[in-house]
Parts: C-alpha cells; structure tokens; sequence
C-alpha cells in the first residue's frame, strides 16, 4: 500500500497545498518561507563576502562606518546590532588587521572610543560593497524593477510590524542602546 507522496524537503514552500489567502503555517507557511530565503541569501552573501576579502560582519561595521562616518563605540554597536563585548571582539581583529582605528572620542570622557576606517578599510569595503551590489543582483534577477520595489515595500511593513522601534529611524545616535532605552522608546 502506497500513502501520499512525500514532498521534496528543496520544494517547502512551493507545491504544497496552502489557502492563498492566509499566511499559513508549517512548511507551506509564510514565516517558513521567509526564513529559508533568508537563510539562502545569507549563505550565497557571506561565501561573496569571504571570496572579496571579508565576513558578514567586517562588512556591516565597515558599511556602517562608511554610511555614518566615524561613530562612538556604543553607537556603532547598536546600528550594526551586536552587543558591547561581541563588538569589542570584533574591532579588536579588525584593528589588528588594520582595517579600523580607534581613539578618544572628542569631548574629554576618556572612556568613550571612537572608531573610523583605516585606508585599509576603505579599500576593503569597496571590494565588500561590490559583492553586496552582486548579492542584491542575483536577488533580484528574476524580478522586474517594480516587483523589486513592491517586495522592498511588503517587507518593510512586515519588519515595522514586527519590530516598530527600530524600524522608525537608521540614524544610530537614535537607536536605543539599552533595554531600558528601548523600552522607554516603546511607549
């Protein structure tokens, strides 16, 4: 006796039976969905990230850095996401590397780090933009231009209603830098 056929675990998503107008669950849901795009286009980032000379995350502090210009330590840790020690640890083999450097920030409180790119740092992160521009384009391949710009409008929604503080602004000096500070923004 022979049951259903089984699906093809490469397939969740597709070919599975889903109501079109619900976000579903399990396999055939949404958030499954999102999540092994996510994963996919992380995986095929970081492997042209490591082929240009660098990592997912020497490219979100060197990007961040290159958006924002030179930022104080703390500021630096809550726009690319990582927290105080992880960061600390990562800027550590990046100044060994010379890509970044660090000094005093401005204004006295000898406790406060500023961090810049080196020369080094600027070369690499143009050589880390060119594979982010490459990632996006493989993204994006099979999409027309107003698809790519009614995807980046659906997922926007979706993060804001996800995660409604962070998604209010991109500047770092406005991003909470503390539970405290975020929960504060939250009311």
């Amino acid at each position: 006796m022979t049951g259903p056929a089984k699906p093809d675990p490469g397939s969740a998503g597709r070919n599975l039976p889903t109501d079109d107008t619900a976000p579903g669950a399990g396999l055939g849901g949404l958030g499954w969905q999102l999540a092994k795009v996510s994963k996919t286009a992380r995986a095929r980032f970081e492997a042209l990230l490591v082929r240009a000379g660098g990592s997912f995350t020497t490219w979100k502090i060197l990007e961040v850095l290159d958006v924002y210009g030179p930022l104080k330590q703390s500021d630096l840790a809550a726009a690319v996401g990582i927290e105080g020690p992880t960061l600390t640890r990562q800027l550590d083999r990046l100044d060994r590397q010379d890509l970044v450097t660090r000094r005093r920030a401005a204004g006295g409180d000898r406790r406060v780090t500023e961090i810049a790119p080196t020369p080094d740092g600027v070369a690499l992160h143009a050589a880390l933009r060119r594979a982010a521009e490459q990632a996006n384009q493989e993204l994006a391949a099979e999409l027309s231009p107003s698809e790519v710009e009614a995807l980046r409008s659906m997922l926007d929604r979706i993060l804001s209603t996800l995660d409604p503080v962070t998604t209010r602004t991109t500047d770092p000096a406005d991003q909470p830098t503390t539970e405290v500070e975020h929960e504060r923004k939250l009311r």
